[in-house]
């Protein structure tokens, strides 16, 4: 029960994590698309505008923080118990 948990939240955590990378990284990109293909054609703000895109992201990538850490201690406690027990079956 514990490993099935703690892959979902593993998981889930993982896609959102990476979900804000990728969003952070793809609002950068389109700054950098967009000043390539027209230097002064750029409104201004467009900086400004990227930047608050970006912090959304992180913060979307900051939520996958919590059940990636979940998930990745009950991985651990499940190998670790795992280890303990064979361990003990040696001796």
């Amino acid at each position: 029960m514990r490993t099935g948990l703690g892959c979902v939240l593993a998981g889930v955590g993982m896609l959102v994590v990476l979900t804000g990378i990728g969003g952070a990284l793809w609002a950068l990109v389109g700054l950098y698309a967009g000043a390539i293909n027209d230097p002064l054609g750029q409104p201004e703000g467009t900086e400004a505008h990227v930047e608050h895109a970006m912090l959304i992201w992180v913060g979307v990538g900051a939520v996958g923080i919590v059940p990636l850490a979940i998930g990745s201690a009950l991985l651990k406690a499940k190998a670790a118990a795992k280890l303990r027990k064979a361990l003990s079956g040696r001796g």
